[in-house]
């Protein structure tokens, strides 16, 4: 199984190597990303319309997706160790009747 969580891109830096195509630009993008207040640089080459601000999701150290603010804050709740809008309760109650 994989994992991916989300987290705020904070800025964004172009590091070309040298000699590399102009065109190729998009793929040499990498973003400061903030996890709750963990920092950490993320390649993002698959995202190229990411911009600052944007929610992203993130695997092994590459940008996946830019989620949309209602996915990221259910994704802060379970990465916080709380249940998205209390669904995780309901279940939990719905599932204390079986076998009653």
């Amino acid at each position: 199984m994989c994992l991916a969580i989300t987290g705020e891109l904070i800025a964004i830096e172009e590091r070309p190597p040298a000699g590399a195509p102009a065109d190729d630009a998009a793929l040499w993008r990498v973003g400061l990303v903030s996890f709750a207040g963990v920092q950490r640089e993320v390649s993002l080459a698959c995202v190229p319309a990411a911009r600052l601000g944007d929610q992203l999701l993130v695997h092994v150290g590459f940008a996946l997706g830019v989620v949309e603010d209602t996915a990221a804050d259910d994704a802060a709740d379970i990465t916080a160790d709380k249940p998205p809008d209390n669904r995780a309760e309901a279940s939990a109650r719905d599932h204390s009747r079986v076998g009653r």
